[in-house]
């Protein structure tokens, strides 16, 4: 599941227009290169048709919070790099 996350999050940040088939496209196109760099073994992309079926059982507000508290890491260390 966190994999799967990982790749919509990559997917979403990669100035897809939020389609949910423009950014299963870019799940499929990052798959090798991420499980390469990743160092594992995942053969199967979800398919477009289970995306919103997994979709519906994430916690979206918990989520969120995630997502904005990772980004708000990586700004501060963007930052503290810079200066």
């Amino acid at each position: 599941m966190g994999f799967i996350l990982v790749r919509l999050i990559i997917g979403l940040s990669r100035n897809r227009d939020g389609n949910l088939s423009s950014i299963h496209r870019s799940v499929e196109n990052i798959h090798s290169e991420l499980c390469y760099a990743l160092n594992i073994e995942i053969e199967e992309v979800i398919s477009r048709a289970h995306l919103p079926q997994f979709l519906k059982k994430v916690a979206l507000k918990k989520f969120e919070e995630l997502v904005y508290a990772i980004y708000n890491q990586m700004k501060f260390i963007k930052i503290t790099i810079y200066f």
